[in-house]
């Protein structure tokens, strides 16, 4: 991140009410590591589709755009004690994102914005779909338990937030450029 952006300002924010709200939110970094076990619970699952769907795809649905991390990411990765991963200068929001290597993400999947993470394009929706109805209901549900869990993590933030009579900073676009 770039010294003194909106975004670098936010994530030091959160990352401080984290600091100075440790016991107050030990429920809430509880609830990011039960997030990031269900992410990577999953995350053979989803990679066992996108390998057989995505090297073969024509227009890439992973555009640097999606890979900026929103409030509610920093939050998550704050909890967590994980940094926001550097962003390379220089690259346009239509191009091709810049942590997509050969085989995929290069970020882990639990680390990673939640856009890019619950994103599936048609082809791959599909090819999920082409599962057991056992093992598709399963995926569903841990999505579903996954929104919710992220749901309480943010009231939880939210709520110390207001019992210290801090305000939700403003956020203009929440993403690191550079890295810190």
């Amino acid at each position: 991140m770039r010294k003194g952006t909106d975004s670098e300002q936010l994530y030091r924010f959160i990352e401080h009410t984290f600091r100075t709200h440790q016991s107050e939110l030990f429920r809430a970094k509880e609830l990011c590591v039960e997030i990031s076990s269900l992410i990577d619970g999953l995350s053979l699952f989803v990679q066992r589709h996108t390998e057989q769907i995505c090297p073969h795809c024509e227009n890439v649905c992973c555009i640097n755009k999606h890979s900026y991390n929103a409030y509610d990411d920093i939050v998550y990765l704050c909890g967590l004690g994980e940094r926001i991963v550097p962003r390379k200068k220089g690259i346009a929001d239509s191009e091709a994102c810049q942590f997509l290597g050969e085989k995929g993400c290069t970020i882990r999947h639990s680390l990673r914005p939640y856009r890019c993470t619950w994103y599936f394009c048609s082809p791959l929706l599909e090819q999920i779909g082409m599962d057991e109805l056992t093992e598709y209901r399963k995926f569903i549900s841990l999505l579903e338990l996954i929104t919710r869990t992220r749901g309480r993590l943010l009231d939880e933030f939210e709520g110390v937030l207001k019992t210290a009579g801090n305000q939700r900073p403003s956020e203009k676009k929440c993403y690191s450029e550079t890295g810190r």
